[in-house]
């Protein structure tokens, strides 16, 4: 009899340790995202004030300028401790915004889905390494994103002289209103987190 009520006691041990370590790993998965929308919205707000601004003040060409010295500012200020983030896109201006082959095929899982007039959600990977990623989709939603980023008549020669000298690769133009642009992109680094203890 005791025997058996030590193997009983024993398994109801396993299982809560079990159920408890899964629930823990949930709520870290649940606070990252949550983390990382927080980053996005915040890195999203900041850009586009300050882009706003700089077109009232100067034209679009002028927003070109001042969005390549400030976008890698603002993307270190939300990157900090084990979270990193940065924008990625298709069609990309800048080349540090390249998407790798996981936030590719999200991308175009996306534009599939919106192609056949499907929802979109952020996506979130947890990799073999034990980090995490979030993605959150970039929409068109402000007229002002196409001076920059429209088709032709819609950006001012101004706009694309300067376009093409500081970005020659250029290919992020061609865009619609509510058109998908891109993607927020985080990863959290457990390598990173590991050294803060």
């Amino acid at each position: 009899m005791m025997k058996y009520y030590f193997q009983t006691s024993f398994y109801l041990v396993i299982i809560t340790i079990f159920l408890t370590c899964g629930k823990e790993q949930k709520t870290t998965e649940d606070e990252r995202i949550g983390e990382s929308l927080q980053a996005f919205q915040t890195f999203q707000k900041d850009l586009q004030t300050t882009l706003k601004n700089a077109v009232a003040k100067g034209g679009a060409h002028g927003a070109v300028s001042l969005c390549k010295i400030q976008s890698p500012q603002m993307e270190a200020k939300v990157s900090k401790g084990s979270i990193s983030v940065k924008r990625v896109a298709l069609k990309i201006r800048n080349p540090e915004h390249a998407p790798d082959a996981w936030e590719r095929s999200v991308l175009y899982k996306w534009k599939a889905k919106i192609d056949q007039r499907q929802q979109i959600t952020i996506a979130t990977l947890e990799t073999p390494e034990g980090n995490m990623r979030v993605m959150q989709p970039i929409f068109i939603k402000n007229g002002l994103c196409l001076q920059c980023h429209g088709n032709q008549q819609q950006i001012q020669p101004a706009t694309k002289e300067i376009l093409q000298r500081l970005y020659p690769q250029d290919t992020a133009v061609g865009y619609k209103m509510n058109e998908l642009r891109g993607a927020f992109s985080a990863v959290w680094t457990k390598k990173v987190e590991a050294g803060k203890k």
